[in-house]
């Protein structure tokens, strides 16, 4: 084992163990509802009772996947932990540093934002307006002057508390809250679930196999 600091040892964790959670990531996204479609669709007649076989199919197989997913998550980030040990870099602490090592970045940013809106510099404020690449298409004004509105209050407002509701009240009156189309787009998991659950549709309402 040879030690590496975490946002190094990130770039390895993706270049040894990217690829393959990438795969199992689509596998379990088109794997998933064609595996409903078929199970349910080539053992019944009746429509009805096609369309409730693979809802139950669905909702099985998505529960199977997450403790699937959940389980090699930690084999990966164990494996790797046999070769490299994260070395925990500007302060952080080493359960901080192991996320760092498995989430880069995006880790990093979250850790480094996690303090009073008051203290967040212009780089930390593009690095939030950075943190989903849909997002920052998207919304990145409104992203950004989401965040300068509350760095902008609390500076002002010290005594506030930033750990409350305080700072979803100051973006909702500022009329710069998160809508819920924005916040489905922003959620990699909701997009993610919106091309899962788009696909079974499809395959339920147009049968392409022609069961």
């Amino acid at each position: 084992m040879f030690g590496m600091l975490d946002y190094r040892a990130h770039k390895l964790y993706l270049i040894l163990f990217g690829v393959p959670n990438f795969i199992i990531m689509w596998l379990w996204i088109i794997g998933i509802p064609l595996l409903s479609y078929h199970l349910a669709f080539a053992e019944y007649d009746l429509w009805i009772v096609k369309l409730g076989a693979s809802l139950i199919v669905l909702v099985i197989a998505e529960l199977l996947s997450g403790l699937v997913s959940f389980i090699l998550d930690r084999i990966f980030f164990f494996l790797f932990t046999l070769i490299v040990d994260g070395i925990p870099h500007d302060g952080r602490t080493q359960d901080k540093a192991n996320e760092v090592v498995r989430l880069g970045a995006t880790a990093i940013t979250l850790y480094e934002t996690n303090k009073n809106p008051a203290e967040w510099s212009d780089n930390q404020i593009e690095e939030l307006v950075r943190l989903d690449w849909i997002a920052r298409l998207f919304y990145s004004d409104r992203i950004r002057e989401r965040c300068n509105v509350l760095r902008s209050h609390f500076k002002s407002n010290p005594g506030d508390d930033f750990d409350g509701s305080k700072p979803r009240q100051v973006v909702e009156e500022a009329g710069v809250a998160q809508g819920f189309i924005e916040g489905i787009v922003s959620n990699k998991v909701w997009r993610l679930m919106g091309v899962r659950y788009g696909f079974f549709v499809y395959l339920i309402v147009f049968n392409p196999s022609g069961y």
